[in-house]
């Protein structure tokens, strides 16, 4: 099941709709079309007990291009926005694009389009801010974790604890807690398997955002805070 798209044109601006299933086994699909969005729509269960239970979304925040990670150049040979062939898109067009000069096997998952001068960044080792989710089981040192980043998939493990934080103020109650439970806020190092195109939260909100998840539960949401040089 993939993520619905559908348009509207505003007196001011074309909205793209983006509907993602929202069934536990489609949970990966949902998360690359949430990541994509500016705003929210969230529909729940409006009988007694069922809305309480939502997650409160306070808790969070040229014709040639660089395809990212590989790092192999390619050309632009069409663009199409609503089906119909264009010369250009701009910032927040959803556009189909072929490419022209590189090999299917280069194109994946959570692959970026990027001007040759200006290379997306690619790392294995980040700073996160997460909010822990309902687990039953705490977050430790060296806990396997399923990350997901916009459309990219990759496992990885938590490698420090750095500060537990105050949910209401942000700022750190405890330095290099032991373990993270249910519903508390902290800053944590992971380290990837593989390498995903990646940003600053506060530089590029659809290449910041997170979600850890573990054995088919998402036990974690977040910020990427600092992208980090493993030593």
């Amino acid at each position: 099941m993939t993520v619905a798209v559908a348009y509207f044109d505003s007196k001011k601006f074309r909205v793209v709709l983006l509907d993602s299933p929202g069934h536990k086994d489609f949970v990966p699909n949902m998360i690359s079309g949430a990541t994509q969005a500016d705003a929210a729509i969230l529909v729940v269960d409006a009988s007694i007990g069922s809305f309480e239970a939502v997650f409160d979304g306070r808790e969070l925040g040229i014709l040639q291009v660089l395809v990212m990670p590989p790092g192999e150049l390619a050309t632009v040979r069409s663009i199409e926005r609503d089906s119909i062939n264009c010369n250009l898109a701009r910032a927040g067009d959803h556009v189909a694009v072929t490419l022209q000069g590189i090999e299917s096997g280069h194109v994946m998952p959570g692959g970026v389009l990027c001007h040759p001068d200006y290379a997306v960044p690619v790392a294995t080792y980040l700073e996160l801010r997460i909010l822990v989710l309902d687990i039953a089981t705490p977050i430790l040192t060296g806990s396997q974790v399923e990350f997901h980043i916009h459309h990219a998939k990759e496992a990885g493990r938590v490698v420090k604890m750095v500060a537990l934080l105050d949910q209401k103020t942000g700022k750190v109650s405890k330095p290099t807690p032991r373990i993270l439970k249910a519903k508390q806020s902290a800053i944590v190092e992971v380290e990837l398997n593989g390498a995903v195109c990646v940003e600053e939260f506060s530089k590029c909100r659809a290449l910041g955002r997170v979600f850890l998840r573990s054995s088919g539960t998402t036990i974690a949401v977040g910020i990427v805070t600092r992208v980090l040089v493993h030593e």
